[in-house]
C-alpha cells in the first residue's frame, strides 16, 4: 500500500514561531523530513508578499526551485509609515 503526503506549509506562522523559539527553519530538510519514505505528491507554500521587497521575491523563488508550489497574496499596508500595519489581503471570487 502506498502512503502518498502533501506538504502544506504556513510559512508566516512557522517563521514566527521558530523566530519566537530562537530557531531557524530549513525548508528544503523541512521538506525532505515530511516525504522521506512517502510517495512525495506536492508541496504548498502559503505565504503573503510585498510586491516591493525583493527578499521575498527571492525567498518565493528559493521555494519553487526546491518543490513547493507558492501560494501567496499581495499584503495590504495600513497606517502611516511610522505606525504600520500589515496584513495579507483577502479577495475570493464566487
Amino acid at each position: 500500500m502506498s502512503k502518498n503526503v502533501a506538504v502544506f506549509v504556513d510559512v508566516a506562522n512557522i517563521f514566527y514561531a521558530a523566530k519566537a523559539a530562537g530557531a531557524d527553519i530549513d525548508y528544503v530538510t523541512l521538506l525532505k523530513a515530511a516525504v522521506a519514505g512517502r510517495d512525495f505528491v506536492r508541496a504548498y507554500a502559503y505565504t503573503g508578499l510585498d510586491p516591493e521587497n525583493e527578499n521575498q521575491r527571492n525567498f518565493h523563488s528559493f521555494l519553487a526551485r526546491h518543490g513547493y508550489k507558492v501560494v501567496s497574496k499581495d499584503i495590504r499596508k495600513y497606517g502611516t509609515a511610522r505606525s504600520r500595519r500589515i496584513s495579507t489581503s483577502s479577495s475570493s471570487s464566487t
